[in-house]
C-alpha cells in the first residue's frame, strides 16, 4: 500500500516538474513539521566537484573562494567543494554559470546575507525512518529524486545519509520533496554550521599562544555576548596605567589621576600597565586581548614603589575618587602582606571610611587575596578582608591548582587565573611581560564584573558580587573539597579557593536572565514596601516579635533568659528568592534617642554610676542568618535565638526598676538592594528605616494591670550640646475611644532630668506638672520643650497609665513618646500598648465626708464587693 502511494506522489512530482518554467527555488525548510524561512544569497554558492577532480576547475579560479570543504568519503574517492561568489547578479544566472563548469557535480545555496554571517549548505541530508519502516523505502524514495543513500555510514537513532546527486535541484528542495511525501518521521537539511573548537576568538596575534588565562574563564563564549559598554566605568587604583600602551590606543581613558603626584598626568608604572592591560586591553590586531576592552576606563594612580607616609590617605582619596568619578568597580591589587602576622591587626580608620563610602553608593570593590600563601598564617591581606561586600580573588595556575602563592582563608570568595599572565608593559609602547599574582587574578574578576554591568546596568553591586560566586566553576573538587559555609550564600565554598574559578561566560548568562527577588519587612500594618514613605511611627513594627521557647508571644522579655527574635520577611516582587539572602538583628535599650549605627551595636555607651554599658549590641552573627527562599507574594518567619542581657546590668543607669527598662530590636534585610546609610556610623535612625524596605524597627512597651510602668531612655546621638522637645501623641483605638478619656498617664523623669528642667525653665505644653518629678497629660499635644542635653548624656523616664473604672468598648490602647532636636527633626520614639485587663464598674461609697485635692488618692467602701477600692480624684 505504501509503494502505490508512494510511485502515485512521485508520479504526481515529476509531472508539475515537466511543466514548470525554470529552476524551481525553495527559500524555505522544514523543522519539525513547520516551514522555515530561508534567506538565499543570490552570490554565493558552495559548488560541489566531480570525484576524483584534484584541482580548482579554471572557471572559478577567477572567482572569490571563500572557503573549502574536503568530502572524504564520495563514492571511495576524495572530493571537493569551494564557496564561491558567482559573478552575476541574480540567482539563476549565477546557478546556470556554475554548473556550466564541467567539473561541477551540484551547486549548493549558501544561507544568509550582508547583515547575517553565512552558512554553508551541504550536499548530504539526514531522514530518519518511522519505527518499524524498511529502509528500501528511502531508497526507493531518494533515487527517484536523483539522490543516493550512503549505506556505508551507520544510521543513528534511525537517521540515514542521503546524498544530493541531482543538478537541477539543490538538497534543499531535495529535503523538502522528501519531507512532502509524509512517509518519513523527521528531516534534517545539511547546514554546514559554524561550530568552534579552539580557533582563537580574537585577531589579537598572542591571544592564542599565551592568554591562557582567558581560555579558562570561556572568555570568547562571554565576548558572544558583549565585550564592554563605554558608559560603564571601570577603574584602576594601582601604580599608574601607561595610556601611551598600543593596547590602549583605541580605548581612551575616561578619567586619570596621579594621586601621589596630585596631577592629571599619570605616569605609567609596570604593576598598573600589567593590571589594566588584563582589564583593557583592546581587540585591536596588536598583541593581546583584555578582558572588557570596550568598558569605561579610570586610572587612578598611587605611588607603591617608594616609602609613603602618606599610603593610607593616598589610598582612601582614590578609591573615594574612584566612586565620585562614576566608576560601578573598583580593581585594587594591592594590600598590606604583612597585616596577617600581627596578633591584634592595625587598622586605618580614614581608609575603611573611604571603603565603606564607595560600598554605600552602589560600587563593587575587587580586591587582590595577597601573596602569602605559602606562608603558616597564609591569611588575606588588608583592606581585602575588611568587609565582606568586597570581592576577594585568589590566584591559579594553568593546571587549575591554587597558585602556591595565593593567600586563603575564611573571606575569599573566588580564584582566577594569576601565575605567568602575559600582559602589557611600561618600557614603551609595545612591550609586554609576564607576571605572577593574586594582583594578575584580580583584574579578570573585575573586567567580568564591567561586562556584567555591560549588560545589566540595573543590578546593584551586591547583586553582581553574588552572581560572579555563584557561578563559578568548581575546579578540582577532589583536590578541594567543596561544602556549603554560612557564611558565603552563594552555593558551595572551599577554603583554599573558594566558590571556584571565575566563568565569565556563566557569570554573563546568568546574569542576563536574572531578575531578582524584593524582600521586606513592615514598617506598619498597610506598608506596601514603598520608599520612601512618609509614616510618622517607623519604631512599632507588626512584623517583628518575640516568642518563649515554647511559642508564646513575649512583649516584655525577662533579662537573662533565651527567647526566638521573630522575624516576618515578605516577598513583594513577582520572583521568588535564592535563599542566599540574609537576615541581620541588633538590639539596644529602649530609648527616644537612639542612632544608626552607634546605638547598635556596643560601640555608644551608657555613663552610669557604676561605670560603662554598651547601648546595644548585636544578635546575628556580623553577616547575618540566611533566609530561607520566599515564593513570589509570599512571607516567611525567620526565628533567632537571643539570650537577653540582665536587666540588674543597668540598674546603675537609672534610679527606676532596671527591669522596666526594656530592649528594642532591628531587623535588616541583606537581598542585594543598597541600604542607604547602612555603613554610615552616626545617622538618623527614623531616616535610616523610612529610606528602605529591608530596614525596620520594634520599639514596644506593654502596660497593663501586673506591669503598669516602662522605663525609656533620652539621649543626644548628637557630638555636641543641643536642646530636644519631648511629646506625647495617642491615637484613638479601634473602638474609636481616646485614650486620655479613659486613664490617666504620668511621666515620671529622673532627678538629673527634671533637676536640668528646673535650671533650662524648661516648658509643659498641654500637660500638668503635679509633684517633684512627675508630670500629669491632660492633652493630646503634650510636650517637654528645649530640654538642653549634653553630648554622651543620658536621661531615663518611667511612663505610667492607670485606668479609669468604667467600661470601655475596646480594651486596647496605643500611644507614641517621641524626641525631636529644636530644628523639629524627629529622632526617634517609643510606642506604648497600654491594656486594660481589670477594672469593673462598681458602687462604692465614702467612708467619711473629706476633702480631696486634684491627683491625690482617697478610700471608699464597695458596696457589692469585699474590699477597699482605691480613686483618684480628677475633678478640680
Amino acid at each position: 500500500m505504501r509503494k502505490i502511494i508512494m510511485t502515485l506522489l512521485l508520479c504526481i512530482a515529476f509531472c508539475c516538474n515537466a511543466f514548470a518554467q525554470g529552476r524551481q527555488v525553495d527559500d524555505f525548510y522544514y523543522y519539525r513539521n513547520t516551514k522555515v524561512e530561508l534567506p538565499v544569497n543570490v552570490n554565493q554558492f558552495v559548488v560541489y566537484l566531480n570525484p576524483g577532480i584534484p584541482d580548482v576547475p579554471p572557471e572559478l579560479e577567477g572567482l572569490p573562494i571563500l572557503d573549502t570543504l574536503y568530502q572524504s568519503d564520495r563514492m571511495g574517492e576524495p572530493g571537493w567543494a569551494y564557496h564561491v561568489i558567482a559573478p552575476n547578479g541574480d540567482l539563476q544566472s549565477n546557478i546556470d554559470f556554475l554548473l556550466g563548469i564541467p567539473e561541477v557535480n551540484t551547486v549548493e545555496y549558501v544561507i544568509g546575507g550582508e547583515e547575517r554571517e553565512n552558512v554553508m549548505v551541504s550536499n548530504l541530508l539526514y531522514v530518519r525512518l518511522n519505527d518499524g519502516d524498511e529502509p528500501a523505502l528511502l531508497d526507493e524514495v531518494a533515487g527517484g529524486l536523483g539522490a543516493v543513500v550512503l549505506w556505508e555510514r551507520e544510521p543513528i537513532m534511525g537517521w540515514y545519509t542521503v546524498r544530493n546527486e541531482n543538478r537541477d535541484q539543490t538538497s534543499i528542495e531535495l529535503a523538502n520533496a522528501i519531507w512532502e511525501t509524509g512517509l518519513f518521521m523527521d528531516i534534517d537539511p545539511g547546514f554546514v554550521h559554524r561550530f568552534r573548537n579552539n580557533a582563537p576568538c580574537v585577531s589579537d596575534a598572542l591571544f592564542d599562544p599565551e592568554q591562557w588565562n582567558l581560555d579558562k574563564i570561556n572568555a570568547c563564549l562571554a565576548w558572544d555576548i558583549t565585550t564592554g559598554d563605554p558608559s560603564v566605568n571601570v577603574a584602576i587604583v594601582d601604580a599608574g596605567i601607561m595610556e601611551s600602551h598600543q593596547e590602549f590606543s583605541q580605548h581612551g581613558f575616561v578619567f586619570s589621576y596621579d594621586i601621589s603626584n596630585d596631577n592629571p598626568y599619570v605616569v605609567g608604572e609596570f604593576h598598573g600597565t600589567h593590571v589594566g592591560g588584563i582589564v583593557f586591553s583592546g581587540h585591536n590586531d596588536y598583541e593581546i586581548a583584555g578582558v572588557a576592552p570596550d568598558v569605561g576606563a579610570i586610572n587612578i594612580r598611587v605611588n607603591t614603589y617608594l616609602s609613603n607616609n602618606n599610603i593610607s590617605y593616598d589610598f582612601a582619596r582614590a578609591i573615594m575618587m574612584a566612586a565620585e568619578s562614576g566608576a560601578r568597580v573598583v580593581n585594587n591589587s594591592w594590600g598590606d602582606q604583612n597585616h596577617a602576622q600581627w596578633a591584634q591587626p592595625l587598622h586605618s580608620q580614614m581608609l575603611e571610611s573611604a571603603i565603606d563610602y564607595a560600598i554605600d553608593n552602589n560600587v563593587l570593590l575587587v580586591f587582590a587575596s595577597g601573596n602569602y600563601g605559602y606562608a603558616p598564617g597564609h591569611q588575606i591581606d588588608y583592606p581585602a578582608d575588611y568587609r565582606e561586600e568586597i570581592l576577594v580573588v585568589g590566584a591559579t595556575n594553568r593546571d587549575d591548582y591554587r597558585a602556591y602563592f595565593s593567600s586563603h582563608g575564611p573571606q575569599l570568595d573566588l580564584v582566577a587565573p594569576g601565575d605567568e599572565i602575559y600582559s602589557a608593559a611600561h618600557w614603551d609602547d609595545a612591550s609586554y611581560a609576564y607576571a605572577s599574582g593574586t594582583s594578575m587574578a584580580a583584574p579578570h574578576v573585575t573586567g567580568v564584573a564591567g561586562l556584567i554591568f555591560s549588560i545589566r546596568p540595573d543590578l546593584n553591586a551586591q547583586q553582581v558580587h553574588d552572581i560572579i560566586n555563584a557561578t563559578a566553576q568548581k575546579i578540582r573538587p577532589r583536590d578541594y573539597p567543596y561544602g556549603l559555609d554560612p557564611s558565603h550564600p552563594s552555593g558551595t565554598w572551599n577554603t583554599q579557593v573558594g566558590h571556584g574559578m571565575l566563568d565569565a561566560f556563566k557569570a554573563l548568562d546568568y546574569a542576563a536572565n536574572y531578575q531578582y527577588s524584593d524582600l521586606m519587612v513592615r514598617d506598619y500594618i498597610y506598608d506596601d514596601g514603598s520608599t520612601p514613605h512618609g509614616a510618622s511611627c517607623l519604631w512599632a513594627s507588626p512584623d517583628i516579635w518575640l516568642e518563649d521557647l515554647q511559642g508564646n508571644v513575649v512583649i516584655n522579655p525577662r533579662g537573662g533568659h533565651t527567647y526566638n527574635v521573630c522575624v516576618r520577611v515578605s516577598n513583594i516582587s513577582d520572583v521568588a528568592s535564592f535563599g542566599n539572602e540574609r537576615l541581620i538583628l541588633n538590639w539596644a535599650k529602649a530609648g527616644t534617642g537612639l542612632y544608626w549605627r552607634s546605638s547598635w551595636f556596643g560601640s555608644s555607651v551608657f555613663n552610669c554610676d557604676d561605670g560603662q554599658h554598651p547601648k546595644g549590641g548585636v544578635i546575628t552573627p556580623l553577616q547575618g542568618v540566611l533566609i530561607p527562599p520566599v515564593a513570589a507574594h509570599s512571607d516567611v518567619v525567620v526565628r533567632v535565638n537571643w539570650l537577653v542581657p540582665r536587666a540588674e546590668e543597668y540598674a546603675h543607669c537609672t534610679q527606676f526598676a532596671s527591669d522596666l527598662w526594656h530592649f528594642c530590636l532591628l531587623a535588616r534585610v541583606h537581598d542585594g538592594e543598597t541600604i542607604v546609610g547602612e555603613n554610615q556610623f552616626s545617622y538618623n535612625l527614623n531616616n535610616f528605616v523610612r529610606n528602605s524596605n529591608n530596614v525596620a524597627w520594634r520599639n514596644i512597651s506593654l502596660l497593663r494591670s501586673d506591669y503598669p510602668f516602662a522605663v525609656v531612655a533620652m539621649d543626644n546621638p548628637y557630638m555636641e550640646e543641643r536642646k530636644f522637645h519631648l511629646r506625647f501623641h495617642a491615637e484613638p483605638n479601634a473602638a474609636g475611644e481616646n485614650l486620655l478619656e479613659h486613664a490617666d498617664v504620668y511621666l515620671r523623669l529622673d532627678d538629673a532630668l527634671m533637676e536640668r528642667c528646673h535650671e533650662a525653665g524648661v516648658e509643659c505644653v498641654g500637660g500638668k506638672f503635679i509633684d517633684e518629678n512627675t508630670f500629669y497629660i491632660v492633652e493630646n499635644d503634650f510636650a517637654l520643650e528645649f530640654i538642653p542635653v549634653h553630648a554622651d548624656e543620658h536621661f531615663t523616664i518611667e511612663t505610667h497609665v492607670r485606668f479609669y473604672a468604667h467600661p470601655t468598648a475596646c480594651n486596647e490602647f496605643e500611644f507614641d513618646l517621641f524626641q525631636e532636636d529644636d530644628d523639629g527633626v524627629l529622632i526617634g520614639g517609643e510606642r506604648y500598648v497600654a491594656v486594660k485587663d481589670r477594672g469593673v464598674v462598681v458602687l462604692a461609697t465614702a467612708l467619711e465626708d473629706q476633702t480631696v485635692l486634684a491627683g491625690e488618692t482617697t478610700v471608699f467602701r464597695a458596696v457589692e464587693h469585699d474590699g477597699d477600692a482605691q480613686y483618684v480624684w480628677r475633678t478640680v
